[in-house]
């Protein structure tokens, strides 16, 4: 430096490489956390959606009793759905701040219209379905063996955020 001179050029210039070098790693830190924000939600939707798959499922309030010839509850059959039943968001274990829909066989079964302009999570499961309110023991026996009423069908689960 000489006499007088405040600053030199290449101080200037290393000052200047270092506050660009500064701004671009803020700009990729920022860009990680969007994204790993991004994929933190993707992954909580995935879980709502897989918890509402299973529980559409196994949950005895939207799965098939199987009845006495009395009419008495023996146990609820998985993976057999009634079709009449709707489920709802509590039974299905989705939290509020989400939204759903089930397409069944024959269209739309519950839920809202999906969204097309936010992430959403879709499966499909296969179940039977069965239009009566409960199956008799004695026809379930029959299924096994014969055939009958009940139809496998396959459904598909969408879920998002609201």
């Amino acid at each position: 430096m000489t006499k007088g001179q405040l600053f030199s050029i290449d101080f200037l210039l290393a000052t200047a490489l270092l506050m660009l070098a500064i701004g671009a790693q803020l700009k990729l830190v920022q860009i990680q956390t969007v994204d790993q924000q991004e994929y933190i939600n993707q992954i909580e939707l995935e879980a709502v959606g897989q918890t509402a798959a299973t529980l559409f499922l196994t949950n005895p309030a939207v799965t098939c009793p199987i009845t006495t010839s009395t009419g008495t509850t023996l146990f609820h059959l998985n993976g057999c759905v009634i079709t009449p039943h709707v489920p709802t968001s509590t039974e299905l274990g989705i939290p509020a701040g989400y939204g759903f829909n089930i397409q069944g066989p024959t269209g739309y079964v519950q839920g809202t219209a999906i969204p097309s302009d936010r992430p959403i999570y879709t499966t499909q499961v296969d179940a039977i379905s069965n239009a009566a309110a409960q199956m008799p023991k004695l026809q379930l026996d029959g299924c096994l063996t014969n055939g009958c009423a009940a139809i496998r069908s396959t459904f598909t689960l969408t879920v998002w955020k609201t």
